[in-house]
């Protein structure tokens, strides 16, 4: 039920910005954005009782979608710049949750040279346009967050007690999240990008329901809270 919920609030969110996105319709999505994530905690949360594991990663998870819920409030108005730099904080902020969540256990420097090499390009092509300073110095920040976490995502992919689709979940969850972000850099600072919104939305939404099975699957796994 809540995955059905989580589908059609995103998809009511996606379809407002892209077709009936105005100044004076703006509010119902600061309403209704942040429900999905919302949604996306739930379900863990009912995983953990439901495994009774003890307290790790998932709740690290759900910790950054919280801040990613605060993100998206402000972004509805990415448009002025005080609300694009607070959402953009909040969103680092769930980076670095997200980032601890995947943990250590792999740490590939092959992966991580990869990543590092990926955000060298964005900086070269995407990020040196932008011409505020302060806007400027601020997506830089982001963007290593961003790739900080995109690589424990690969690598928690290659965790070896993990399964099919906790491998796949991690991948797709880090991988389609840079890939969102990149597409917000490049409308915002580049170019425009036709049809952004929904582009944005919908990798953004599946990205973060990514990172939630992946925390499910990873709760199913974890060493069990002990009963006295």
């Amino acid at each position: 039920m809540l995955e059905f919920l989580f589908i059609v609030f995103s998809t009511i969110v996606t379809c407002h910005a892209e077709f009936l996105d105005a100044d004076d319709t703006r509010w119902v999505r600061v309403l209704t954005k942040w429900i999905p994530c919302l949604h996306l905690a739930i379900m863990i949360q009912n995983e953990k009782h439901k495994a009774k594991c003890i307290p790790g990663a998932p709740t690290t998870i759900q910790v950054g979608l919280f801040f990613s819920a605060i993100g998206d409030v402000f972004l509805v108005y990415g448009m002025y710049e005080n609300y694009f730099i607070a959402g953009v904080c909040f969103f680092g902020i769930a980076q670095m949750f997200y980032t601890m969540s995947f943990g250590w256990e792999i740490c590939n420097y092959v992966s991580m040279m990869m990543m590092v090499s990926a955000n060298y390009i964005l900086q070269r092509t995407v990020i040196a346009e932008i011409q505020d300073e302060k806007i400027h110095t601020m997506v830089v920040g982001y963007s290593v967050l961003l790739t900080f976490m995109g690589w424990r995502a690969v690598d928690a992919a290659a965790v070896p007690d993990a399964s099919g689709m906790e491998r796949i979940y991690s991948l797709l969850g880090g991988i389609v999240f840079v890939i969102s972000d990149l597409l917000i850099a490049v409308n915002q600072f580049v170019r425009p990008v036709p049809n952004h919104k929904f582009y944005i939305l919908s990798t953004y939404f599946f990205a973060q329901f990514c990172l939630a099975q992946w925390s499910i699957c990873k709760a199913q796994r974890m060493p069990k809270i002990k009963s006295n």
